[in-house]
C-alpha cells in the first residue's frame, strides 16, 4: 500500500494545479483515484467509493488514503 501511495504522490506533485487520474493495484485489486492537489475527489477500491477532505494537508490526505485502502 505504501508503494501505491508514494506513486500517487509522485504523480500529484508532477501535476500541480491539474486534475489527475491515478490507477494502481493492491493485492490484485484495482485502485482508482481522481484528485486535485490534496483533495481526493473520488477513490475506488474493493467496491468502495469515497472522497477525502478538501484543502487538507498532505499528511491528512495520506492518512485518509491509508485508512481507505486498509
Amino acid at each position: 500500500m505504501q508503494e501505491l501511495i508514494k506513486a500517487f504522490n509522485a504523480k500529484r506533485k508532477a501535476n500541480k494545479g491539474k486534475w489527475i487520474q491515478f490507477n494502481g493495484e493492491i493485492g490484485g485489486q484495482p485502485v482508482a483515484i481522481k484528485s486535485y492537489g490534496t483533495w481526493i475527489q473520488v477513490a475506488t477500491f474493493k467496491g468502495m467509493r469515497d472522497g477525502g477532505p478538501m484543502d487538507c494537508s498532505v499528511k491528512a490526505m495520506n492518512e485518509w488514503l491509508t485508512r481507505f485502502l486498509s
